[in-house]
């Protein structure tokens, strides 16, 4: 709300760089509104716009991510530029992962923590009948079926 205030000065935000990414559907009549009227107010106080709005789109035929990924790889590129790093640090690579924030826990029956906590039951359309134990990761992930996906937005 702070940002809408008309009594803020057009260079209440001087010397500060930015960059907006939005994230939406195009299949809405306000496609990323909200990113593109933060970037123009941004702009109208002063702000430094670092590169183009960037307009994610469920709808794209290559999936929100065609935009996503090529305006954070611009993004990080340009702050790298502009904000090197210490000698002899270097960018965490895209193909590393960070530790996951969250731990998925298999209950049984009567709701309580099964014994296999690291690891997971082999999905239940499989062929052997028993549960086995298995890892699931990018190689090997773990297929479920969807019971319902309805939409929950008019």
């Amino acid at each position: 709300r702070m940002l809408l205030r008309k009594s803020l000065p057009p260079d209440s935000l001087a010397s500060q760089r930015f960059g907006v990414l939005g994230l939406g559907d195009s299949s809405y009549p306000k496609f990323n509104l909200v990113a593109k009227k933060l970037n123009k107010r941004l702009i109208q106080l002063g702000g430094i716009q670092l590169l183009q709005t960037g307009l994610g789109d469920d709808q794209h035929d290559l999936g929100p991510d065609f935009v996503i990924d090529s305006w954070l790889d611009n993004f990080w590129n340009l702050a790298l530029q502009l904000y090197p790093l210490h000698p002899g640090q270097i960018p965490i690579s895209k193909d590393i992962l960070p530790e996951p924030k969250y731990r998925v826990i298999w209950l049984d029956e009567n709701g309580g923590e099964d014994s296999t906590n690291e690891k997971t039951k082999q999905n239940s359309n499989s062929q052997s009948g028993g549960e086995k134990e298995v890892s699931y990761n990018m190689e090997n992930p773990y297929i479920s079926k969807v019971k319902s996906c309805e939409r929950v937005t008019p």
